[in-house]
């Protein structure tokens, strides 16, 4: 890319993103339209299956990386077994990373020029959606590599070993030669430096990736101190409003305020906190200068309460009634660390 023009979080460890608003942002982000590709109003560009596509110019090291996943949001004009080549995408000759629905209907996946797969058409077929927007998901770290289409597994931990290449031009919506049209909507294709999980990609097809924070049962930065004699405490900032209390909240057992975080004595002092995460969860806490600590039980928030012996200057505590994915909890300490993760 030679501009930023869609912004992505750090986690994401993006490497190329397009999402295909209109000319002129395509043109900053390095591309180049082909044939005459129609932008749609809600986002996203329609190509002919004929002559359009478009072509990036990417650094020569962009896609050298030990951990790479293509995200491409896609909706097809054509009939999944119409056996006829259709490229989602496509690189450089002899550093080639496609995909293409080929003449045998299958879901053709290269990466480092190399074909680590062709899916057959009878394990993605049923999940295909005709004239309705799709999301292929590949991930791979050089020796095994994970698919997905619409939130399912359609290749799981393929073997196929294969090394980096090193193109320059990244093709959307045809073979690099020019060839082999996609027909139908092209709306975003994201190369992100970061192998995904199934976790990952649940949360990337409920659209709860990004919005976890929102979700949260409960989350305190630590960032106030209210003390009143009758209820002292530090303001639970997720929907919810919960209370958590400063020691007992009359005195006993407080924490000292470092404005912000609360500094623990291992002996006394304690949050009296809401009622227990039960079910799946997951609680998220963070001390001064080290990283996050992610538990799908109640170790260290049982320790912070009364007779617990927590000790050290505590910056944040957090809980959600769900699993948080991997890259969600890397996000997350990044956030916690001041973007320094």
């Amino acid at each position: 890319m030679v501009a930023n023009v869609y912004p992505s979080r750090a986690a994401e460890r993006t490497i190329f993103l397009e999402r295909f608003r209109n000319p002129a942002d395509v043109a900053r982000n390095g591309g180049t339209l082909v044939g005459n590709p129609t932008f749609l109003s809600g986002g996203g560009v329609r190509l002919d299956g004929a002559a359009d596509a478009a072509t990036f110019a990417i650094g020569a090291t962009e896609l050298a990386v030990p951990e790479i996943s293509f995200d491409c949001r896609f909706t097809p004009g054509f009939a999944v077994d119409d056996s006829a080549n259709h490229y989602l995408y496509d690189s450089s000759a002899s550093n080639r990373y496609a995909v293409v629905k080929d003449i045998l209907n299958q879901l053709n996946i290269t990466l480092g020029d190399l074909s680590v797969q062709a899916i057959l058409l009878g394990d993605y077929q049923a999940y295909w959606l005709t004239n309705e927007e799709n999301r292929l998901i590949v991930s791979s770290n050089g020796t095994l590599t994970n698919v997905w289409l619409n939130g399912t597994q359609i290749l799981t931990n393929d073997s196929t070993a294969w090394t980096v290449k090193y193109p320059t031009v990244l093709t959307v919506g045809s073979r690099y030669s020019g060839i082999q049209f996609f027909e139908g909507a092209m709306h975003s294709l994201a190369i992100r430096a970061r192998l995904l999980t199934q976790a990952d990609v649940d949360a990337i097809e409920s659209g709860r990736l990004w919005t976890y924070p929102n979700e949260s049962t409960l989350y305190a930065d630590m960032s106030t101190a209210i003390i009143d004699g009758v209820a002292d405490r530090t303001l639970d900032r997720s929907r919810n409003g919960l209370t958590v209390l400063l020691g007992n909240g009359t005195g006993t057992g407080t924490p000292a305020w470092q404005n912000p975080g609360f500094l623990f004595d291992a002996v006394n002092d304690l949050l009296t906190l809401p009622a227990d995460p039960t079910g799946t969860f997951t609680v998220a806490w963070k001390r001064r200068n080290e990283a996050t600590v992610f538990e799908s039980d109640l170790t260290t928030w049982n320790l912070i309460k009364v007779g617990g012996g927590f000790t050290g200057l505590l910056d944040y505590l957090a809980w959600w009634p769900f699993t948080l994915s991997p890259l969600q909890q890397v996000d997350l300490n990044y956030q916690w660390a001041g973007g320094r993760a």
